[in-house]
């Protein structure tokens, strides 16, 4: 089923994430009567449509919306010339003698891919994004008291993504390059920006006559600045 063009766009997006979700959800048979027979995942061979793809509807013989419980009733068995259908078949048999009269539940994929009924966000979420290695700017970027728009920005500036003079160069002729705080060099990102430092930006562009950096040399905020310049420009030079 694909995604309507057109209707809520939050919907469209959800929709959009459902290949992202389904390895993380699965379904327990027990009555057979909640369960999809195609397109839950319910066992060893799931989901059977992409098993057996849409020809195993009429192939089987089984409507797209059947339940496992209808199956279950109505289906007969019957040798295939293809493999994936005579192991639906075998699917099918063995199934059929382990329903019960509970419920059908949802599981949700846990820690270590195991499984449980109960759904928590932070593993679903550690399941879909891996941790990426801590890196040594992170302390200059991300700590308690930050302006988060700020923030952001600075951790734009260290992963390259700004559109810096460097970049915007390529979108046409005419557009400059010349780096917004010196006005000198061109800006190519954080190896120009943090070699700037504090005391070419605040004379630059601030122009307070009664700021000294020379006054700010004990500050946290300038130690914390250098501290960056140097993580910065270690990594942008590595060895």
């Amino acid at each position: 089923m694909e995604a309507p063009a057109s209707g809520s766009w939050i919907w469209c997006h959800l929709l959009k994430l459902r290949s992202t979700a389904r390895p993380l959800h699965r379904m327990k048979v027990n009555d057979g009567e909640s369960t999809s027979f195609w397109y839950d995942a319910w066992s060893d061979l799931d989901p059977l449509v992409e098993l057996a793809g849409v020809s195993g509807f009429i192939a089987l013989g089984i409507s797209p919306s059947a339940s496992v419980a209808s199956v279950i009733r109505s289906h007969r068995s019957r040798r295939h010339r293809r493999d994936d259908l005579n192991s639906i078949e075998d699917i099918i048999s063995l199934v059929a003698g382990n329903l019960n009269q509970k419920n059908d539940h949802s599981l949700w994929k846990s820690k270590s891919d195991k499984f449980s009924s109960k759904f928590v966000s932070e593993t679903t979420w550690h399941n879909i994004w891996h941790s990426s290695p801590l890196q040594r700017w992170s302390f200059a970027v991300w700590f308690p008291g930050n302006t988060p728009k700020f923030a952001y920005i600075t951790w734009l500036a260290m992963q390259n993504r700004l559109s810096t003079g460097e970049i915007v160069k390529q979108w046409g002729p005419g557009m400059s390059t010349r780096c917004v705080l010196c006005l000198m060099a061109i800006d190519c990102g954080p190896t120009h920006v943090f070699a700037i430092g504090w005391d070419a930006i605040v004379p630059c562009k601030v122009h307070l006559s009664s700021l000294a950096c020379d006054d700010m040399e004990g500050t946290e905020s300038t130690q914390t600045w250098r501290r960056t310049n140097l993580c910065a420009s270690s990594d942008s030079h590595p060895g």
